[in-house]
């Protein structure tokens, strides 16, 4: 406007001053100067306006590209690979990111080109056909996300990728292309590969352990249960009990007595108790089935890594059949305890014996068991008794063998109905032949199981109806004098090795009982005169009373430890161990002093065996103090020997017998701070092997020295001093046994000893194989 305005002035003073301003009183110069205004005006308005538009033009262009700069970085800059396409679905546009094992991109004219270049497949392994792709599906208005896919390079790597795709819409609505995003996935894929691959390690391990596992949420609500748990709680998917630990009947604890439900392991679990070792839980429960469990249970709370607790685990342990076997262990003993005291006590029922189960009428001794007295026959019937509640048999026979014949005859049983009661009394007078095939088994002194469905026994009469029947054989020394035979009545029942050894073990006893009974038989039916009966008599009271306590006192020590354990089974299994370790040594001591009473036996019946054979008496002796060592673990035994074999023609069984037995009593009557000394030297004048053992104990007086080799003497006025458990006193039967032992072998014993000063056992051996074959000849 103001160049306008200008230019009229120029134009009417400068240019035309005929037109300027003083003639424009004329209306046809005034006209002309307005339309001349007019004019100017308006081109000055549309230059403005042109000026203008070309500067917004400028300044777009200039935010366009920068903000095409912007989307360029970001393109550049974003991890994944990013493509642009254009209507056709060509690209025209890609990042630097886009790599696909070195392939670089080239112009693709088809999809189907670029699913074969790029070797995309699905993830069943399938090509992905062109109408599936992301980009074909966004062309068509579709925004996909999140399509995977399967890349293969040039090496046969597969690549795991993730697609997504949007379309590019004009202001018409109409799509002019395509951006797709392709984000790898690889590591992703084998990472989640490699958990589930660790998941199914994890719940294969789960269901694999033979202890049942529950998960319980904050709430106290099971997560998850394994398969054994759900065997041992007899749990159904569709149980309907909220915790499967309280059973059918609730929880109690080991005694009975039920668990408040705020004490139930699970609820103390949760409230951030751990349970294992000795505050673990021993509960009872019931399954559905209405059987019960007993239960050894330990867990912890299950907690988040910022120490957050989010839930429980219990670990269940199922004791039932360990308790079956305490209580059947527990009962066992109590029936060899009474077992011994039958054995140990004049046979004195409290019940008539006619009045007892399967007992035989009072009748003439002859006609019930020809040579047999009718307390050997009511003993018997005792221990068949016994035996059944050892060993849980529905029926116990007792038989007398003859081996030389093969002939057996019924002595005793147990557990029989009337009418085998009535069959067995009718043939207990002839007897009976023994089948040769049990025979051969009896005279090999072996423990077998006489199935009689099977032949040969199929084809014998059954009258019993027997299905399987276990036979020991009773032995005294060498001399085969009768058979144990149990069964269970018809029932299904395989026999186990701790069965047969069981077995095994009452035949001994039975033996033993049997024997007793015939040497007072014996000894009373050979009255000389009345001085020696009485002495005989108070010799075998003292003796039986001796045995009694010392069969009694392991027994009772078993029991104890066993009852103890009971109590004590939630306490450290390190206690329980011990308790277990202290039982088994008294069954080994019980099974020593039974094997002392069978040695007294065949002494008196001069049938102590003897097996000699060339052995190096220096190599016995690390064997025997490592045995001797694990009775007294905090003993001292000092061993002195000399660097040299010892070579002798002896049975090394006994004399490790003889030795074991010197240094036991070394070690029961000496103090444990003291020392034992075992020595070991070779008189090559004399040609003999000398061992002695010195201890420092209470010594011994001239008088006692020579008595102390007796059979059942016992020196009065001294102590055991030792407080470990094989310690205590015995029959007085090893120094006996063991100087007939040596003497067997041509040898000799001695004792070298001064009251409050100690004592030193000796026993001497010859090195040559005449003198012992000279000796055993003189023997025999």
């Amino acid at each position: 406007l103001i160049s306008t305005i200008i230019s009229l002035l120029m134009l009417n003073f400068f240019i035309q001053p005929t037109l300027g301003l003083m003639s424009l009183k004329k209306w046809d110069n005034l006209i002309e100067v307005l339309l001349f205004l007019i004019v100017g005006c308006t081109i000055s308005i549309l230059s403005t306006k042109v000026e203008r538009a070309r500067r917004d033009s400028e300044e777009i262009s200039n935010k366009l590209a920068q903000e095409r700069a912007y989307l360029e970085t970001v393109i550049e800059t974003v991890a994944d690979v990013v493509t642009i396409h254009d209507s056709k679905g060509k690209i025209t546009r890609v990042n630097r990111q886009l790599d696909f094992g070195g392939k670089q991109p080239r112009s693709i004219s088809s999809r189907a080109e670029a699913i074969e270049y790029y070797k995309l497949r699905t993830l069943d392994g399938r090509p992905f056909q062109p109408e599936q792709m992301p980009v074909t599906k966004a062309l068509k208005g579709e925004t996909v996300t999140a399509v995977e896919m399967i890349r293969e390079d040039d090496n046969g790597e597969k690549h795991y990728i993730s697609v997504s795709a949007a379309p590019l819409v004009n202001s018409n609505d109409g799509v002019e292309g395509v951006v797709a995003v392709s984000h790898d996935i690889t590591a992703l894929r084998h990472y989640q590969e490699e958990v589930m691959v660790r998941a199914g390690e994890i719940e294969a391990t789960f269901e694999a352990l033979t202890d049942g596992i529950l998960f319980y949420d904050q709430e106290g609500n099971p997560r998850h249960i394994n398969s054994t748990a759900r065997e041992m709680l007899h749990i159904q998917e569709n149980d309907p009990r909220k915790d499967p630990l309280s059973g059918s009947l609730g929880m109690s604890d080991d005694q009975g007595k039920p668990i408040p439900l705020e004490q139930w392991p699970e609820a103390r679990i949760l409230r951030g108790e751990v349970l294992k070792g000795a505050t673990a839980m021993e509960v009872i429960t019931h399954n559905q089935g209405g059987e019960i469990a007993h239960l050894n249970i330990s867990g912890a709370p299950v907690r988040k890594p910022n120490g957050e607790q989010i839930g429980a685990v219990c670990i269940l342990h199922d004791v039932t059949t360990r308790r079956g076997l305490e209580q059947k262990t527990h009962k066992a003993l109590k029936s060899l305890l009474e077992m011994a005291q039958a054995l140990v006590m004049v046979t004195h029922d409290t019940v008539p014996l006619e009045k007892q189960q399967g007992a035989p009428e009072q009748e003439n001794e002859n006609e019930t068991a020809p040579g047999v007295s009718y307390q050997i026959i009511k003993l018997a019937h005792r221990l068949a008794e016994l035996t059944c509640q050892v060993l849980e048999c529905k029926r116990v026979g007792i038989h007398i063998v003859e081996e030389e014949n093969a002939m057996a005859r019924p002595l005793a049983t147990y557990g029989f109905s009337d009418e085998h009661q009535k069959m067995w009394n009718q043939t207990r007078k002839p007897g009976y032949s023994i089948q040769d095939e049990l025979m051969t088994a009896l005279r090999a002194r072996e423990i077998s199981v006489v199935d009689m469905t099977k032949a040969p026994y199929s084809n014998h009469p059954n009258p019993y109806g027997v299905e399987k029947m276990l036979v020991a054989p009773i032995t005294l020394g060498d001399e085969l004098v009768g058979m144990l035979i149990l069964d269970h009545e018809g029932e299904v029942h395989e026999y186990s090795g701790e069965e047969m050894t069981l077995a095994g073990a009452v035949a001994r006893l039975s033996a033993l009982g049997i024997e007793r009974e015939r040497l007072l038989q014996e000894k009373a039916a050979s009255q000389a005169n009345e001085m020696a009966l009485r002495e005989a008599n108070r010799r075998m009271d003292e003796f039986l009373g001796m045995a009694s306590h010392e069969l009694k006192t392991p027994l009772t020590s078993i029991k104890g430890n066993t009852q103890l354990a009971y109590r004590q089974l939630r306490s450290s299994m390190e206690r329980m161990q011990g308790l277990f370790e202290s039982t088994d040594r008294q069954i080994r001591r019980m099974n020593r002093l039974v094997d002392d009473l069978l040695d007294i036996s065949r002494t008196q019946s001069d049938r102590l065996e003897i097996q000699p054979e060339y052995t190096d008496l220096a190599r016995l002796i690390p064997d025997i103090v490592d045995e001797v060592r694990q009775a007294w673990p905090t003993r001292e035994i000092i061993v002195k020997q000399e660097e040299q074999a010892l070579p002798a023609y002896i049975d090394g069984d006994r004399i490790e017998q003889v030795i074991a037995n010197y240094l036991t009593n070394a070690l029961k009557y000496s103090y444990e701070d003291r020392p034992v000394e075992l020595m070991l030297a070779l008189n090559q004048e004399e040609q003999k092997i000398r061992v002695a053992v010195r201890d420092e104990g209470p010594g011994l007086s001239n008088e006692e020295q020579q008595r102390i080799w007796e059979r059942f003497h016992r020196v009065n006025g001294i102590e055991v001093r030792s407080s470990t458990l094989d310690s205590m006193a015995g029959l007085g039967l090893g120094l006996y046994i063991s100087k007939t032992i040596i003497e067997h072998h041509g040898g000799q014993v001695g004792v070298v000893s001064i009251p409050e000063q100690g004592s030193t056992f000796w026993f001497e051996l010859p090195l040559s194989k005449e003198e012992v074959a000279e000796n055993t000849s003189e023997d025999s």
